[in-house]
């Protein structure tokens, strides 16, 4: 046997690299070389027929078994990247020559606490009782308790959206498996981009993992990830994989404890952390709802509608409008629950505990809880002179009802030109209340969020980050006449069960109505003239958005 590689069998190629989804810069300029791609060009040249470890190299064998060579450490290592997050940490080997892996689920992303009750972060449902759930990232033990805590409430039937477009890597922690994701040194707190048309999130994920158990391999089975890039001490943190089965993909975290129950499904929907989802991602959510006979039968009022339940990284953005899609839905689909009566469960008090302050006290003070509960019964034994807590939510709807709730003059065009769109506006507006209600009680809701982003982007005096907030606001005015749109898609393409997808509808209905001719001409003509403006138009709200991404808070409402 000999002990050098086969130089006529190894053709080395550059191949796909996750460079796609933030730019092809890299950081000294030259483009990274994909572990995987080396072995899948490698080894199809060769036509391997089997691998066998070796102290010295990796033996292949061939199909034809008329060769065999032996691929040396050193000649993988010379298309690695080494890098280090500082002069004080050790340096190591780079997911896909440029990121480092970080876990990605912090303690302070849990607003709701429900991390160690439910198994993931902000796990909650709507109000008003539909079966609309959302979540923040679990871990595989997480999701387990999750599952258990949907089955004890008697839900038989449910659907997981992961609505999460970047990729997600879990590695092994003791028992459990916890998530990571790539990020970029310039940019540590920031997801991964999507990784563009005709690549899958799923794709992505598998050529990471090889990639991670290529460089444990060089490094006595270990590799460094990354905790709280924020205060660097004590990190990076060593993990040891041994295989791959020391890495589990997202798909791996979610569809294996679903395995031995039928009436559980699982889908990938990528949703944007900015601006609409895409015509496409609509039409993949509208084609999950005509594969479940759960959702069809409630048009005949035949048993409860199927759970839904949405998950990203913190359980807040992207999972906020999976679950507006889910309660739209669910308003069209049920007879027993209406817009109506979801709206008037807006004007119920709010306890005080969903207030965003005592939910920061009680997960900072010592013991916080016990001493919310003790002064509310002190308040509530006082209650005949002066209630303290209905004043604060009196006070509250006082607020309320001066918030910048006025609808924006584009989105009333569209509205004119929607058949009963005023009604559908309004169940838009429901949804998203009951869905907003849940995290944020004392924040601004999307369709508030669209005026005072524009009024913080006139506000500012640095002009890079006065054009950031004014793409900001377009987008989340984009986002909620999407919303207003797919609403009306639902209703008037009820009777046949949704069996036109609804970028056709789009095309054959909306854009004779003038539709895409209003998200042209994007903007607040009643505050300003658009025609100086460029970001209203379609094409540089893309390129702006896709040339300079900009930073995204995790708690905030995307």
């Amino acid at each position: 046997m000999g002990t050098t590689a086969s130089t006529a069998q190894q053709t080395v190629s550059a191949g796909s690299s996750l460079e796609g989804l933030q730019g092809s810069s890299t950081m000294d300029g030259r483009h990274s070389l994909s572990v995987q791609s080396f072995h899948t060009t490698s080894l199809h040249n060769s036509k391997a027929k089997s691998i066998i470890p070796n102290k010295v190299a990796p033996v292949v064998i061939t199909y034809n078994c008329k060769e065999e060579f032996q691929i040396h450490d050193e000649l993988l290592k010379a298309h690695y990247r080494m890098g280090r997050l500082s002069d004080a940490t050790p340096e190591h080997y780079l997911v896909q020559g440029r990121y480092f892996l970080v876990r990605d689920v912090t303690e302070k992303m849990d607003m709701l606490g429900t991390l160690g009750s439910c198994g993931a972060p902000n796990f909650r449902q709507v109000r008003g009782g539909l079966p609309v759930f959302g979540m923040g990232q679990p871990s595989l033990l997480g999701f387990r308790r999750v599952l258990q805590k949907l089955q004890k409430d008697g839900h038989k039937e449910c659907i997981i959206f992961c609505v999460r477009e970047e990729p997600v890597l879990f590695l092994r922690a003791e028992e459990d498996f916890v998530s990571y994701t790539p990020r970029d040194k310039e940019s540590l707190h920031e997801n991964l981009r999507g990784p563009g048309p005709g690549i899958k999130a799923e794709s992505l994920e598998l050529a990471i993992r090889k990639e991670i158990h290529d460089f444990a391999q060089l490094r006595e089975n270990t590799y460094h990830v990354y905790h709280n890039t924020e205060d660097l001490r004590g990190e990076p943190h060593t993990v040891t994989i041994r295989g791959e089965d020391d890495v589990h993909v997202t798909e791996e975290v979610y569809k294996r404890p679903l395995f031995l129950q039928p009436t559980y499904r699982y889908h990938r929907l990528p949703l944007p952390e900015q601006g609409a989802p895409l015509e496409a991602q609509f039409d993949a959510f509208v084609s999950v709802l005509r594969e479940t006979p759960g959702l069809l039968r409630l048009r005949d009022n035949h048993g409860p509608p199927p759970a839904l339940l949405f998950s990203c990284q913190s359980g807040v953005g992207r999972t906020n409008v999976g679950m507006v899609l889910g309660t739209l839905v669910l308003f069209h689909c049920s007879r027993t629950t209406s817009q109506p009566e979801a709206a008037s469960l807006l004007t119920k008090p709010l306890p005080m505990e969903q207030f965003q302050v005592i939910q920061d006290f009680i997960h900072t003070v010592p013991q916080g809880r016990k001493m919310v509960e003790e002064v509310d019964r002190a308040v509530t034994a006082c209650a005949e002179l002066h209630d303290l807590k209905e004043e604060v939510l009196r006070n509250q709807k006082k607020l309320e009802s001066i918030r910048p709730e006025s609808p924006v003059q584009v989105v009333m065009e569209v509205v004119q030109r929607l058949p009963d769109g005023h009604h559908v506006k309004k169940e838009v507006d429901a949804a998203l209340d009951t869905v907003s209600e849940t995290m944020t009680p004392m924040h601004y809701h999307l369709r508030e969020i669209i005026i005072c982003t524009y009024r913080q982007a006139k506000a500012t005096k640095e002009a890079q980050e006065a054009r950031r907030l004014q793409l900001r606001s377009l987008q989340y005015l984009e986002r909620y006449i999407y919303l207003i749109l797919f609403n009306a898609y639902l209703r008037l393409e009820k009777a046949s069960s949704w069996q036109r997808p609804f970028s056709t509808w789009m095309r054959e209905v909306a854009t004779k109505a003038g539709i895409y001719e209003i998200l042209n001409q994007l903007g607040f003509p009643e505050l300003e003239s658009t025609e100086d403006q460029p970001l209203s138009r379609l094409r540089h709200r893309w390129q702006e958005w896709s040339q300079d991404p900009e930073p995204c808070d995790a708690g905030a409402f995307l």
